[in-house]
């Protein structure tokens, strides 16, 4: 998925599920979305800039009984 910054800083925040850290983006249209980025994503993405686009992968592992999510940015 091929997304655009609109800002450059997320917002912050905190939940019963520890911190989280929220991106306005665009994905080629006129439409903006909502983008909770997960730790290791913001970690990838926040030293980008306003307008800059990334494009990101998530894949999913199995080891033995559990699966294990990544993100390539």
């Amino acid at each position: 998925m091929s997304l655009e910054l609109l800002f450059d800083e997320p917002m912050v925040g905190q939940s019963r599920y520890g911190e989280y850290y929220l991106y306005a983006v665009k994905n080629g249209t006129d439409q903006e979305y909502s983008f909770f980025a997960p730790a290791e994503v913001n970690e990838q993405i926040k030293t980008l800039k306003k307008g800059e686009r990334f494009e990101i992968t998530k894949t999913a592992e199995q080891k033995g009984t559990k699966i294990v999510t990544s993100y390539n940015v």
